[in-house]
């Protein structure tokens, strides 16, 4: 994980988009509001999520479980697949998923490669 401060559009330690928590029941009708992104928190306010590392590490085991699940109904096809000159394995493939969300990940496999992602899947990929 990345040192400092959390970049805008990110939440919590395990830097959470808001779309991500929506996608795990913590938020609803996430928008983004002259670049700002909000949502209705439903459980826990974003204060006490944010105080609370038990709240935030359960998020975070919740998304590697989706993210695995969905690599291995959704993007089955991908794994073993050749992605910047190297065969795709899980564990590259998830790095990319968390780093970019579900939506960029969709468009990073289509060709829409981004730096950081591509960078993120050499480092993690053959990993698992």
């Amino acid at each position: 994980m990345k040192e400092g401060r959390v970049p805008p559009g990110f939440v919590g330690v395990f830097r959470f988009r808001y779309r991500a928590l929506e996608d795990l029941g913590i938020v609803e009708d996430s928008v983004t509001i002259n670049g700002k992104w909000t949502a209705k928190w439903k459980k826990a306010s974003k204060e006490e999520f944010l105080s609370s590392i038990r709240l935030q590490y359960d998020a975070f085991k919740c998304q590697a479980v989706l993210h695995n699940e969905w690599l291995y109904t959704r993007y089955f096809p991908s794994i073993g697949s050749e992605l910047e000159g190297l065969i795709a394995t899980p564990s590259g493939l998830l790095a990319v998923m968390k780093a970019l969300g579900v939506g960029c990940f969709e468009k990073w496999l289509g060709g829409d490669r981004l730096s950081y992602a591509n960078l993120t899947f050499r480092e993690m990929n053959g990993i698992f």
